[in-house]
Order: structure tokens, then C-alpha cells, then sequence
């Protein structure tokens, strides 16, 4: 979420059917200092471990949360990018699809039209069925399989 030009607060919501227990709460909340900030941050080059890093991860952040690598990545570019210098290759047509999206969405709104995409009948804009599961699963696994049994919070 934008405070200003160069600042951002960032929220995670965990949800699922049962009550997180004391020590997956401890866990969730592992990765943030009692000011709101990382205690992995730029201040403190992330925690990195530099034998780490050249034996076993990329980056050297021993992350107990993925968000505290992704907390690298977005902090570590710096503030508002002058994006006319950026130089974008063909791995990076998702991003430039989606700013392009983004664009045509913001061009519409300007003139008064109904940006593409947006469903705003509630009878047709139902995603309660969407899900997202995080697991690793055996060599020759059906994902449908797994995925049939979840309840609408769990996974």
C-alpha cells in the first residue's frame, strides 16, 4: 500500500478454517521487528550469507517467509524508477503486457468508457471457488486431485 513517493506499508493476510496455533502465529510474524519494519531490511544488506550464497542460494537470504526475499527485490530497486532508461527483453513480456493493460485501463477511465476486463455484475463476477495452494507434490501427482478436496479457506 503507497504512503508517498517512496514509501510503502505492506499487509499479508493469512486465512484458513481452523485457528492458527501459538506457534504458527509466532512463525508468521517471525520476519517483522516490533517497529512494523523487516528485520531483514536494506539497512542491514538483508541479512545476507555470503557462504550461503555461493553454496546454496542465489540470493543468501535464509528466508523463513518468501516475502522477505520478495522484500529484497522490491526494496532493493529503490525509489520511483524512471522507467523511459528500463530496457525490457522478451522474458519480461508478462510485465510489459500487464503495463500495457494497466495503460489502456487508465486511457479508458480518461474518457469515460469502461475499462476492459472489469465485471461488475456480481451474479457473473463470483470467484469463490479460486484457489491457492503452496505445496510440493509427489513425481506423477494429479494437482486436480489434491486440489479437489479443499474447502474454500484451506490450502
Amino acid at each position: 500500500m503507497p504512503i508517498d513517493d517512496t514509501t510503502t506499508w505492506l499487509y499479508i493476510l493469512n486465512m484458513r478454517k481452523k485457528p492458527f496455533t501459538a506457534e504458527e502465529r509466532k512463525g508468521l510474524s517471525s520476519w517483522i521487528g516490533a517497529d512494523y519494519r523487516r528485520i531483514r531490511n536494506g539497512a542491514n544488506n538483508y541479512l545476507q550469507n555470503r557462504k550461503l550464497q555461493r553454496t546454496t542460494s542465489y540470493t543468501g537470504i535464509e528466508a523463513v517467509n518468501p516475502a522477505e526475499q520478495d522484500g529484497c527485490a522490491t526494496e532493493s530497486m529503490g525509489t520511483i524508477y524512471d522507467r523511459s532508461r528500463e530496457h525490457l527483453g522478451y522474458s519480461d513480456r508478462t510485465i510489459i503486457a500487464l503495463r500495457k493493460m494497466l495503460l489502456a485501463a487508465v486511457n479508458d477511465l480518461q474518457q469515460g468508457k469502461e475499462p476492459r476486463h472489469i465485471v461488475r455484475d456480481p451474479a457473473i463476477n463470483d470467484f469463490s471457488r479460486l484457489r491457492s495452494i503452496k505445496c510440493v507434490l509427489p513425481a506423477g501427482a494429479d494437482w486436480r486431485k489434491v486440489m479437489e478436496g479443499l474447502g474454500p479457506n484451506e490450502g
